[in-house]
């Protein structure tokens, strides 16, 4: 087996997809995030599980068969010093799947470190195989677990990282977003959210004086179908016209892709990287 024991069918249609890719762009690609959000996958099909997840021996494998492969393996000239980040979970865990009990997400990232894949990785190389670990803090997320700030959701991956030997590891927000649309937040709060989070990440540091947050990635640009209505989606830091088109949602963007919304935190993400 091309990959090593235990590949089945979508394992190995993911993996085939991702070398091909990595094979093809080798250095141009920045990072290469395995998965996302893989702790709380959505609905599929209308019967289907909301908020299961890929089994974290079944995702310790494949981020480790891509961390060999680039490490030493047939993709080393690739992305031999490429980083590879674990996909960013989700606040909210997983949800209760029949006789499988819910797993919040900082288990489900013990469950990545403690599973044969990582464990033996270690052993072979003397240090984990991924180079950063992806989150997402949502703060609507995270005050559904009862975490009410940024601070402490950091910290909360940071002692769970200490607890698992991988102290320096650092942290890539991978998402990181504030939907205008929803409850009493509006375009003034969300560009004063997005200032906080930005000037929060550039602060902290790990204990040997290197950013904690290297990476961090606004979610979104503009705003995306519905733009209205109970379920709008207006992350956007602008909004770009909808035209009635066969897209998903039922609306498409406007051709040229202009804005027509410039929102205040647009200014402020601007002056943050200029």
């Amino acid at each position: 087996v091309r990959y090593g024991p235990g590949y089945n069918t979508y394992m190995q249609a993911w993996m085939d997809r991702a070398w091909l890719i990595i094979a093809r762009y080798g250095n141009h690609i920045g990072a290469i995030e395995v998965l996302n959000e893989a702790n709380r996958l959505p609905r599929y099909t209308s019967t289907g599980p909301i908020g299961n997840a890929i089994p974290a021996e079944v995702y310790a494998q494949m981020i480790t068969t891509l961390y060999r492969a680039c490490h030493g393996g047939d993709l080393q000239n690739a992305c031999g010093t490429t980083p590879i980040v674990l996909g960013g979970l989700h606040p909210r865990g997983t949800n209760a799947q029949g006789a499988t009990p819910a797993r919040t997400d900082m288990a489900y990232l013990s469950d990545i470190y403690q599973s044969s894949a990582f464990t033996t990785a270690y052993a072979d190389y003397g240090r984990w195989p991924l180079d950063a670990v992806g989150y997402h803090p949502y703060p609507v997320e995270l005050a559904q677990i009862g975490v009410s700030n940024q601070s402490t959701a950091l910290n909360r991956v940071r002692t769970t990282l200490v607890a698992l030997n991988d102290a320096l590891r650092p942290i890539w927000i991978t998402e990181i977003g504030y939907n205008v649309a929803y409850a009493s937040q509006n375009p003034s709060t969300q560009a004063q959210f997005l200032g906080a989070v930005y000037r929060l990440y550039a602060t902290r540091t790990l204990a040997d004086g290197s950013p904690e947050i290297p990476v961090a990635f606004w979610f979104k640009y503009e705003d995306f179908p519905p733009a209205s209505g109970a379920d709008a989606q207006q992350w956007g830091l602008v909004r770009i016209p909808f035209v009635t088109g066969a897209c998903p949602g039922d609306a498409c963007y406007a051709a040229d892709g202009a804005p027509t919304v410039y929102r205040p935190a647009w200014y402020v993400y601007r002056d943050i990287h200029p």
